[in-house]
């Protein structure tokens, strides 16, 4: 905690507190991690979603994929963490549901679920938002034993992919990301380096940039590191 103190033409003062920066130095604007944690059931339309189905997060401008979800049991109820830096606050997002290979849109009231990424700052922000799915936009069915998008591993690190058929193919990221050692670069690589930011004695593997403390700095790189491997898909 940071002490500025004001002082007033005939010797007032008022103490205000700022918070440092996690890192001990400034941040730009653009380079403050946030995060959007989304929640919610997803009721069947078309097909029903069931535990282990992947949601895609998609920017509705771009059509690229920003991060992902998973279904997490047969009530249809689902959670995504998306980490991002704060410059991409106002980013309109949609949503699939990818089972068996298949692709289907997410709907809210009949239309594309939306939401717009409102996170600002360390602390993650929380929406909730009830979808229902909607008709088929892309892919091909494969195992149908699988919900998982193209029969792979949800984690998305060395499985297969979208639109694959349930082909493997592998996925390059830099090792150092893969805080967990699960041989896969995910959320949960990103949240144990924020564990570490707020506890003094966090995991030593989460000091990406190697300069013995971790810091918000590990959180950004992380964050863009991941931002990238998504897209890289």
């Amino acid at each position: 905690m940071k002490r500025i103190l004001h002082y007033f033409s005939d010797g007032r003062f008022v103490i205000f507190l700022a918070l440092a920066a996690f890192s001990g130095t400034a941040l730009s604007a653009t380079e403050v991690p946030a995060t959007l944690i989304i929640s919610g059931t997803i009721s069947k339309g078309t097909v029903a979603a069931n535990k282990n189905d992947r949601i895609n997060v998609i920017n509705a401008k771009s059509g690229v994929e920003e991060g992902f979800g998973i279904v997490e049991d047969s009530s249809g109820f689902y959670t995504i963490t998306l980490s991002k830096t704060t410059d991409f606050k106002g980013t309109e997002l949609n949503f699939q549901l990818v089972k068996n290979g298949v692709i289907y849109a997410l709907l809210d009231s009949g239309k594309p679920a939306t939401v717009i990424f409102n996170a600002l700052g360390f602390f993650p922000a929380q929406l909730s938002l009830d979808m229902t799915v909607g008709s088929k936009i892309g892919g091909s069915p494969t195992n149908p034993g699988n919900g998982n998008a193209g029969g792979g591993t949800p984690a998305g690190g060395n499985g297969a992919l979208p639109g694959t058929g349930g082909a493997t193919v592998e996925l390059k990221f830099d090792k150092k990301f893969d805080i967990n050692g699960d041989n896969d670069f995910t959320q949960a690589d990103i949240d144990i380096i924020k564990n570490s930011v707020a506890h003094s004695k966090g995991s030593t593997a989460a000091d990406i940039n190697k300069d013995g403390r971790v810091t918000t700095l590990d959180i950004i790189l992380a964050i863009k590191a991941y931002t990238r491997f998504i897209k890289g898909r």
